[in-house]
C-alpha cells in the first residue's frame, strides 16, 4: 500500500463513524496517537501537491507529458500550458503549445524559463527566485 493509499483509507475510516478502527492501517492502541499519524501524514501528502518549481533534473527526467512553463521573469508574465515532447541532444527541450512548437534551451532553465508541477498562485510565483 502506497502512503497515498494508507493516508485515504485511514481518513476513509475515521469518516465512517460506524467503521470499526481494526480495519484502519494507522490503528494503534492510543486512539489520539494513530489520528496524529494520520494527520501528519495527510499534511505531507499535501505539502507535496502545493505547486512548486522543477528541478532542471526534474525536467529531464518527467515523462512525455503536460508542464506548466513560466517564460518570462519580468512583470509581464507568460504562462504557457505545453507538452514535452522531445529532449534533444544539444540539450534544448521542445514543447508542444496552443501557439505552436517552442525549444527552450537547459543552460537557461532557471533564468528565462521555468517549469511548475501545477500553476502557483502569484503570491508562490514572486517569493519563487529566479537563478
Amino acid at each position: 500500500m502506497t502512503e497515498r493509499e494508507k493516508v485515504i483509507r485511514g481518513l476513509e475510516q475515521c469518516l465512517e463513524r460506524t467503521s470499526y478502527c481494526g480495519r484502519c492501517p494507522y490503528n494503534t492502541t492510543k486512539t489520539l496517537e494513530c489520528m496524529d499519524e494520520l494527520k501528519k501524514d495527510a499534511m505531507a501528502l499535501l505539502a507535496e501537491t502545493a505547486p512548486r518549481v522543477m528541478t532542471l533534473e526534474e525536467v529531464e527526467n518527467i515523462p512525455y507529458g503536460h508542464v506548466l512553463i513560466e517564460t518570462d521573469k519580468a512583470d509581464s508574465l507568460r504562462w504557457v500550458d505545453a507538452l514535452l515532447f522531445s529532449r534533444n541532444t544539444n540539450f534544448s527541450f521542445d514543447f508542444i503549445t496552443l501557439e505552436g512548437r517552442a525549444r527552450l534551451l537547459g543552460s537557461e532553465y532557471g533564468r528565462e524559463w521555468r517549469c511548475w508541477t501545477s500553476r502557483p498562485t502569484d503570491e508562490q510565483r514572486e517569493a519563487e527566485a529566479w537563478g
